[in-house]
């Protein structure tokens, strides 16, 4: 059975992202890139919209194509809930690292909406 989503501190969790060398084709994040047309990673962060303070890595994805892939992904549909917040970023990676890298942040985030052989997401 899988252990009940644990919620970050939104701040602590956008911080380490960006260290990491996380960007964000949103205009209103302190890291912004525009969508790159190559290879690389992506996440949906989903934040509580009331206070901001609490988060989640809610998808990890990864295309060699992340213009294409992200302009209308079908998980980021799902995660347009009143009351929370989805921030998209994605990381640049080699196109044959791309499956390796995914498959890495999949298992520290261990994303709710990562389907591998269990119901996606959680109750919001």
């Amino acid at each position: 059975m899988r252990k009940p989503v644990q919620w970050g501190d939104a701040a602590k969790i956008r911080g380490a992202l960006a260290a990491d060398g996380w960007l964000s084709p949103d205009t209103y994040s302190k890291h912004f890139a525009p969508i790159i047309s190559g290879a690389g990673v992506y996440l949906f962060l989903l934040t509580d919209a009331e206070a901001f303070d609490r988060a989640i890595v809610a998808y990890v994805g990864m295309s060699v194509r992340l213009s294409q892939r992200l302009s209308a992904h079908p998980v980021l549909r799902e995660l347009q809930t009143p009351g929370y917040w989805t921030q998209r970023m994605f990381k640049p990676v080699q196109r044959g690292l791309v499956r390796e890298t995914e498959r890495q942040y999949i298992a520290s985030f261990d994303p709710p909406w990562n389907v591998q052989g269990r119901v996606r997401g959680v109750a919001l």
